[in-house]
């Protein structure tokens, strides 16, 4: 166990040292300032705002920050008398989401958000024989399994200094879960169901976001991100379960995954007008637990990244689409592999981004999974309030 805790802190340091090491690579270069020198300026993907007094909804914090270089400013903005806007300015909402655009010191940000997850396998059950793992015979039925998961999460995002911001979420989580077993498989008259319903406190977390560089001529913005996810929430071990036609079926829910959590990794953002490009990497540390009479239970690390680009719709409403691809290693228990157990998700994003008011917006997000080991479906809401408290 100190071992692979060892190894583990290993590959986040290493990753943050690639980070670290490009980014002081790319400052070192001609006309690139250091970040020492960049002063109030920041960039955080999720969180940014237009730079007009009437429109944005920041007003106050990005006079404190620009959040383009000059020579950007000049290409996407006409000279004296003109009214074209920076489309990273029109964009900002979404890129304050996908985590590469930072708040100014003294700011805070509320956001209550809701989560709906939809999740549907289709099992198979075979009640014949197969010969040669190929010459299937008998009676082959599909067992269906619903999921919906309803979450509720309030975060708050609060700006230490102009490059560095803490970030805390705290989620409630209410889901349901269906069980339909074909009637030819019981030998009884009638489909077979069971179903369950839960609630409770999710796995509670939090994040620091610290700007590397901003972005100047050709180089993209870099902002590093190290996040951490209790388990707070229900574990998944020990619930109560009910037998449904000779199979076992949970009564309890759980509202966590269980484990303790640590990723670490960057995200960067390059303007490029009319749209914004970017893009993350993170490597994911799921810690190791002993699960009593289970036994000790690694549930695998998983490497993680993000390709998406944003538009401007007009000054109050924004669009972005986005591709996230994970792998995830095998999970093991008391040392020995468990046979699939290694996930590879995937899924494609819409964001619909629109600014109500200086104080708050509305971020819409749709996504759609694209293998088996992701969500069907998930449509989330945010709201962000903005409070400049100095």
């Amino acid at each position: 166990m100190p071992d692979m805790n060892v190894r583990h802190c290993r590959y986040l340091a290493i990753l943050f040292v690639v980070a670290l090491w490009s980014t002081h690579c790319v400052a070192a270069m001609p006309g690139h300032p250091s970040p020492e020198s960049s002063g109030a300026a920041f960039l955080d993907d999720r969180y940014s705002r237009t730079a007009t007094a009437e429109n944005t909804a920041l007003p106050a914090l990005l006079a404190q920050s620009s959040m383009a270089d000059p020579a950007s400013e000049a290409q996407n903005n006409p000279p004296e008398g003109g009214t074209r806007r920076s489309v990273k300015k029109d964009t900002e909402e979404i890129l304050v989401q996908e985590g590469g655009v930072l708040i100014p010191k003294g700011t805070l940000i509320l956001e209550p958000s809701i989560n709906y997850v939809h999740i549907q396998n289709n099992r198979l059950a075979v009640k014949g024989y197969s010969i040669f793992n190929a010459i299937l015979f008998g009676k082959f039925d599909v067992e269906k399994v619903r999921r919906n998961i309803l979450t509720a999460t309030l975060t708050a995002r609060y700006g230490i200094t102009n490059r560095l911001q803490a970030e805390l979420f705290v989620p409630y989580v209410y889901r349901t879960e269906e069980m339909i077993i074909p009637a030819s498989i019981v030998a009884e008259e009638g489909n077979q169901d069971a179903s369950a319903r839960d609630h409770g406190i999710g796995d509670i977390g939090g994040s620091i976001n610290y700007h590397a560089f901003r972005s100047r001529g050709g180089k993209p913005d870099i902002t590093l991100n190290l996040r951490f996810k209790s388990r707070s929430g229900r574990d998944p071990f020990g619930l109560e379960t009910q037998t449904v036609a000779g199979r076992e079926f949970p009564n309890e829910l759980p509202t966590g995954t269980g484990f303790y959590g640590l990723s670490g990794g960057f995200t960067m953002v390059k303007v490029s007008d009319p749209v914004v490009f970017y893009g993350s990497l993170a490597y994911a540390w799921n810690m190791e637990r002993d699960v009593g009479d289970v036994g000790k239970i690694n549930p695998g690390d998983s490497i993680e990244y993000n390709l998406g680009m944003a538009t401007a719709l007009s000054e109050r409403a924004s669009l972005s689409f986005s591709f996230q691809n994970a792998f995830t290693g095998e999970t093991t228990l008391a040392g020995e592999d468990i046979s699939d157990s290694k996930l590879i998700s995937a899924s494609l994003s819409l964001g619909v981004n629109y600014r109500v008011s200086q104080k708050y917006s509305l971020f819409g997000v749709i996504n759609i999974g694209l293998t088996d080991d992701t969500p069907d479906f998930q449509v989330q809401l945010n709201i962000p309030f903005n409070f400049n408290l100095f």
